[in-house]
């Protein structure tokens, strides 16, 4: 079945279209790819609009989370729970670059045990990456990451901190 546009005037086929129960035919009366041309030519207005709104009405939004707070931090609880791995690709994809997939070849590749100390651990490894480059170097359980971390990825204060160590071995 074919509809015309009431934006472009093309006609297409009604599949081209998003449902809507009130339309004719059941959909919209624009089509897919002008809803969407609209949508993109008003999206910063839309922001600018929402930033406005927002700096104007900081202190009853303030007063608003603190009266529900209960009820907000339930919602995320609840959220979180049901959307744990669509969150956690999401980390994975912003902080490093990677999906959810690429970290568990990574973590195949390892063995599925730590990097350093090769033990394997319940939950999952921490993403151990150069600070400069950003680039992952392998996973990590958490005490082997905070102990990079606190040498500060300084190879001769490692160096210094084994051979310390081994000074005082029996």
């Amino acid at each position: 079945m074919n509809k015309t546009c009431t934006k472009c005037g093309i006609e297409q086929d009604t599949k081209n279209f998003s449902k809507c129960i009130t339309g004719k035919f059941g959909v919209r009366g624009d089509c897919k790819m002008c809803r969407k041309r609209y949508y993109h030519l008003t999206e910063n207005k839309r922001q600018l609009r929402v930033k406005k709104y927002r700096e104007i009405n900081k202190v009853k939004q303030r007063e608003f989370y603190l009266r529900h707070r209960e009820h907000i931090r339930e919602k995320q609880k609840e959220y979180h729970k049901h959307n744990f791995l669509q969150i956690r690709n999401q980390m994975l994809k912003l902080t490093y670059g990677i999906t959810q997939a690429d970290y568990d070849i990574l973590f195949r590749q390892q063995n599925e045990v730590c990097a350093i100390c090769y033990k394997s651990v319940k939950g999952y490894l921490s993403i151990d990456h150069d600070h400069k480059t950003g680039k992952i170097r392998g996973l990590l359980c958490k005490q082997c990451n905070h102990g990079l971390g606190m040498f500060k990825d300084d190879k001769l204060i490692l160096i210094n901190a084994a051979n310390y160590s081994k000074k005082y071995e029996n």
